[in-house]
């Protein structure tokens, strides 16, 4: 009976996670990006960036997935992924960012730890460093073969 008890108490616990804190930061990530799609604003953004992006394998928009996962947590890139799959962001390239996405610190981890005496502009260095050594690593080495052709918009 106590297994049981402990699975109903994780089971219940991963909801909690999921329904209060994950799901709300994806929904308002979702929207800010699409505000910032409709008005235009998130291709002039991306148009300027770009540039700066490209020796990593990297778009304009995973500049978006930079930010929100150094700033916010890890599941605020899943609104800029969302759009970039729909934008028809090649495979190659979106290996590259989720290879970015999944070497760099968290938001949320680095905010609550900053008063017990974090780095805090240290650790958003490393994190930036960090992540774009993995999206180099993965758009010139481990993801050679994969498809650098840009798929039409699907919207």
């Amino acid at each position: 009976m106590d297994v049981i008890s402990i699975i109903m108490a994780a089971g219940k616990s991963s909801v909690d996670v999921a329904l209060y804190t994950l799901l709300p930061i994806m929904v308002i990530m979702l929207i800010i990006m699409k505000y910032l799609e409709v008005r235009g604003i998130l291709d002039v953004i991306v148009r300027w960036v770009a540039p700066l992006l490209k020796p990593f394998g990297l778009t304009g928009m995973s500049a978006f997935a930079l930010i929100q996962i150094n700033f916010v947590s890890f599941a605020a890139p899943l609104a800029t992924l969302s759009i970039m799959d729909k934008r028809g962001v090649s495979d190659r390239q979106m290996a590259a960012t989720l290879a970015m996405v999944f070497a760099m610190g968290q938001g949320n981890v680095f905010y609550p730890l900053t008063p017990f005496g974090l780095h805090w502009l240290a650790s958003i260095v490393i994190s930036v460093i960090g992540g774009l050594c993995a999206a180099a690593v993965a758009w010139h080495v481990t993801g050679r073969r994969l498809s650098v052709a840009e798929n039409p918009r699907a919207e």
